[in-house]
């Protein structure tokens, strides 16, 4: 029973460790802005790349991450807390915490940390130390770490301003629209950004709207029979850029180093340009001649100047709503309501962007329904008068006949 238990045990930690891993990442992640303390640790580097006049210390946070030492011969971080201080200014040690802080392993904090004290003795940022010095010396026997520190330190020495400057990016240009084969397409559009990454997205778009990007030049398009009313475009660009910031953490007991940690942030930038594609507000009113009143059930066409069906639809109780471009149109009718003649009548407008309603109006007059005639039996024929007197004489005779029966039984 107690191994059993053990084995459930050590299932839930591998199910805990694999969501850890994939909410966390393989990699450690670090807070983007740089916390005010920070509780450092080290450990002794057994074999290090090249060989090292003293024991080498590598240095971490509580968290795991890599920070470095920005002095020589003073005592190795312990338990002392540090405190954020002032950011680090000189481009040539920004540019080497900054690679420095990427690293993922021991060898290759080696690599940085003594590029990092061979840079600063160089500059006279750091005093003078005989161990260091010792090591550059030193640094023939391995050709190849000796190569990877000194094209850190050579390119950090050329090294002249720090990349923190933020992003910027602009639309340079009015967003409007022309017609041309069967597209409204944009006029180009410049994007002018200290980036190059930047990211494109159109609010308000029609299904198959696309964009074409030519040498930071943007060109929109949008399918002509995709819009059905006035369409507000927005065309967004944003950009993106990561940068490093190095900061002095300063121990609580100056005995000890001082040491600097790099933490990355992103910075944003974004820009829009807003476009209409302006149609045309039509009323299409269906309306009884004689009330002018609408009048719902009509079934009417509008069609453009060559001939093409742009909608149909049935009339309703109000006028009904289109937006038409800039062109000559006809309004015909197909059915009529009931009880009204179809009209034979086909109305041409003619829309012209003025940002004014144009009201088209077709009458509808009703039907005439004739009054109901009850037919009469036709009188004064030969025929008909004879049956009528034969008829009189029968029942004359019939009457005398029953009263003269009534008198004999009485």
């Amino acid at each position: 029973m107690k191994g059993k238990i053990n084995k459930i045990s050590t299932l839930m930690k591998k199910i805990t460790l694999s969501i850890l891993i994939i909410l966390i990442g393989v990699n450690n992640v670090f807070a983007a802005t740089a916390p005010n303390t920070i509780s450092i640790t080290n450990h002794i580097l057994e074999n290090t790349p090249t060989s090292f006049p003293q024991d080498f210390h590598v240095k971490n946070t509580t968290e795991g991450k890599y920070v470095y030492c920005m002095e020589y011969a003073k005592a190795v971080p312990t338990s002392v807390s540090y405190t954020k201080s002032d950011e680090y200014t000189d481009a040539g040690i920004n540019y080497i915490l900054e690679e420095g802080s990427k690293v993922s392993n021991d060898n290759d904090y080696f690599i940085y940390q003594t590029a990092l004290w061979i840079y600063m003795q160089d500059k006279g940022l750091m005093e003078y130390s005989y161990t260091i010095n010792t090591f550059k010396e030193n640094l023939e026997s391995n050709q190849e770490v000796k190569d990877r520190i000194y094209n850190i330190v050579n390119t950090a020495k050329s090294k002249t301003e720090n990349n923190t400057n933020n992003p910027t990016i602009k639309l340079e240009g009015e967003l409007t629209f022309k017609e041309e084969n069967n597209y409204y397409i944009s006029n180009e559009i410049a994007i002018n950004s200290t980036e190059t990454n930047y990211n494109i997205s159109i609010d308000n778009k029609t299904e198959n709207t696309t964009y074409e990007l030519n040498n930071n030049k943007i060109i929109v398009k949008i399918p002509t029979n995709e819009i059905t009313k006035n369409l507000n475009i927005i065309l967004n660009v944003s950009v993106s850029k990561d940068i490093y910031r190095s900061y002095k953490y300063v121990p609580s007991n100056s005995n000890y180093q001082i040491m600097a940690a790099t933490y990355k942030e992103t910075l944003t930038a974004n820009d829009k340009l807003n476009g209409t594609i302006a149609l045309n507000k039509v009323l299409i009113s269906k309306q009884d001649i004689a009330t002018k009143g609408e009048l719902p059930g009509a079934k009417l066409v509008i069609k453009d100047e060559n001939g093409n069906i742009i909608e149909s639809f049935i009339s309703t109780n109000k006028p009904h709503e289109i937006y038409l471009k800039d062109g000559n149109y006809t309004l015909t009718e197909i059915q009529a309501p009931y009880g009204y003649k179809l009209s034979e009548e086909t109305i041409k407008f003619t829309v012209k962007n003025n940002k004014v309603e144009t009201k088209v109006v077709m009458y509808n007059e009703k039907k005439k329904i004739p009054k109901e005639v009850i037919p009469v039996p036709p009188t004064g024929t030969h025929k008909t008068i004879a049956s009528s007197l034969i008829g009189t004489l029968l029942l004359v005779v019939g009457t005398i006949f029953v009263a003269k029966n009534y008198k004999n039984e009485k």
